[in-house]
């Protein structure tokens, strides 16, 4: 099977929503707008997007797995994962961080060894419940997204 280049495409970046669901309605999304909040590809799709790209190229950056979703809501996310660790597919995993607190979530997302990126909009105490569309006091969001932090530094001893 002929592997795509990405580059040919004017592209650099794989973006695959495996999940249209999210945790949050931040009020800068259009995510609460959508229609569709349920749907999932099916993981065998997925894993046969991933096994068609080059991921050599010299362009290409990496394959992320959120858009106008929260990515640990899938609960294949990790397979998904191993299967790009497997096959040295470089992963940029972006999360909102509501669920950087479960235990899974943190042993998991260190053991892939991913680049995360915590999304973290509207850090003012009195927008925020309001802009993330959640009940949650910011202080107690932050001190969730610390905590993984430290434990991520701790595991990678940094």
């Amino acid at each position: 099977m002929e592997k795509i280049k990405l580059s040919e495409f004017g592209f650099n970046i794989l973006q695959i929503e495996s999940t249209a669901a999210c945790n949050m309605a931040c009020s800068f999304c259009p995510y609460p707008l959508k229609e569709d909040k349920t749907s999932k590809i099916d993981l065998e799709s997925i894993y046969k997007i991933l096994d068609r790209i080059d991921y050599t190229e010299k362009d290409f950056q990496y394959v992320t797995f959120s858009q106008f979703n929260e990515p640990l809501l899938d609960r294949r996310i990790f397979d998904i994962l191993k299967h790009c660790k497997d096959k040295n597919i470089p992963v940029h995993f972006i999360t909102n961080g509501l669920l950087l607190n479960k235990e899974n979530n943190v042993k998991n997302l260190i053991k892939y060894g991913t680049n995360i990126k915590i999304s973290l909009q509207i850090l003012d105490a009195n927008k925020h419940k309001d802009a993330r569309g959640l009940n949650l006091e910011l202080d107690r969001y932050v001190q969730s997204i610390i905590k993984f932090c430290l434990e991520a530094k701790k595991e990678k001893n940094l």
